[in-house]
């Protein structure tokens, strides 16, 4: 079996997950393989389908000027059509999608409406029965500080060693592109070998930041390489290597090796757990970060360290019950108020299937990122959780409310970070699905 699995539908409601049990059971890199969780029972894969998506939602918010000072409450509506095509073939799997998105603001004026724009693919081609290659472009152009990245319609998560930062952190307008390329040959039945390239650019818009402040643009390449043997019908053990380049505006570049030790247990056809561990090598040429005078500071320094890395990711699903959690710590590029960072981040996401007509959910995200450096104590620290009921009407029509609390701090946050909020939703999706030929 092979990394790529991409007969997947992910749309924008946080309710349901749409992959099938099934498919998370595959060999191979867990480390950058796109992230499988599992599903609720009345989530139906659509393949070779047109798919469309309409979400509306109404927020209250008590910090609707996105501010660190001096918050002002009020309210916000978003709109976010989406549409995807999706096509399977015995040998080719591919998708594609595409959603914009408009929030607006009550009182307007306060804080100017955003417009976003996301769009993503996958491609899947089976060359032989030993070797496959899969192709992967996700791009997002916003300024709304609630888009988060990867959210384009059939698009999956990104795997946890590629994986940008989630967490927005300001009304900056930006573009973030992630172009991923991967590679996968079966040696003999139970041993899988692997490469895999990838590419993130984050940049502001130019013209708000000769207007408002500082941002650092941040590019970074990675390829990694893995060898995987699965050892029983339950077990799989690998080892993989990964190369980070990071350059961010300036005179600042930051080269990261990493050897990590992988073991993925099928605890049960319903349970699958992934741990894995290793060192990181860090030469760091100079660092940046922004100050509360919107200046981009650098910190020169030249130096090389040894880090930990690791994690682990646990998903459990039965018919009436989805679970997914994930925990890692590594060495990343910032979010765009410093360069070069040592990440801890962690995700909980629980649903509940209570009766045939209601879901409950509870998911969570919280980040810290320290600046890379032996003697820095310059830090982010982010959180985000979401618990919500959900009431389906049909297969395809979903009423949602939901409790949000996100929570900023950290040295370099100010004044542009979000702040607190506490924020009530209700959001009401309708989803279509028409077949195309087969």
């Amino acid at each position: 079996m092979l990394i790529y699995k991409v007969l997947r539908i992910l749309l924008l409601l946080p309710v349901v997950s749409v992959l099938s049990q099934a498919q998370a059971t595959m060999i191979g890199s867990p480390l950058t393989g796109d992230v499988i969780r599992p599903r609720l029972e009345s989530e139906v894969q659509a393949t070779n389908a047109l798919l469309g998506d309409l979400v509306v939602t109404a927020i209250a918010d008590d910090n609707n000027n996105n501010a660190t000072v001096n918050p002002i409450g009020g309210s916000q509506y978003y709109f976010a059509p989406g549409i995807a095509l999706q096509r399977t073939r015995p040998r080719l799997t591919w998708n594609i999608g595409y959603s914009p998105g408009l929030r607006l603001y009550v009182p307007g004026g306060v804080t100017p409406d955003q417009l976003t724009h996301i769009l993503g693919g996958v491609l899947h081609w089976d060359l032989s029965r030993r070797l496959a290659v899969g192709l992967r472009q996700d791009y997002l152009r916003t300024n709304d500080p609630f888009q988060q990245f990867g959210e384009a319609p059939l698009q999956s998560n990104i795997g946890i060693l590629n994986r940008p930062s989630e967490f927005p952190i300001s009304n900056f307008r930006y573009s973030e592109l992630f172009s991923e390329v991967e590679s996968d040959y079966q040696l003999e039945k139970h041993t899988l070998v692997g490469v895999n390239g990838s590419f993130i650019q984050i940049s502001p818009d130019q013209h708000q930041l000769r207007n408002q402040g500082s941002f650092i643009t941040t590019r970074t390449t990675s390829g990694s390489a893995f060898v995987s043997h699965q050892l029983t019908a339950r077990q799989t053990f690998g080892v993989q290597y990964q190369l980070l380049n990071m350059l961010f505006q300036g005179n600042s570049h930051t080269i990261t090796q990493g050897v990590f030790v992988f073991d993925r247990l099928v605890i049960s056809q319903h349970t699958t757990f992934t741990l894995f561990a290793g060192p990181q090598y860090s030469h760091i040429h100079n660092q940046e970060a922004v100050t509360s005078q919107s200046v981009v500071v650098p910190v020169p320094q030249s130096e090389t360290l040894w880090s930990p890395a690791g994690g682990a990711m646990l998903s459990w699903g039965r018919d009436r019950t989805a679970f997914y959690a994930d925990l890692t710590r590594r060495v990343n590029a910032g979010l765009g108020l410093l360069s070069s960072v040592e990440m801890t981040e962690a995700s909980l996401d629980v649903q509940r299937k209570v009766t045939d007509r209601w879901i409950v959910n509870v998911s969570g995200q919280i980040n810290d990122e320290t600046l890379l450096s032996t003697a820095s104590t310059d830090h982010i620290l982010l959180s985000h959780i979401d618990a919500g009921i959900s009431r389906e009407f049909s297969r395809d029509t979903h009423l949602r409310l939901a409790y949000q609390r996100i929570r900023q701090s950290g040295n370099y946050l100010y004044p542009f970070g979000l702040g607190n909020h506490n924020r009530f939703l209700v959001t009401f999706e309708r989803r279509f699905a028409w077949p195309v030929g087969r």
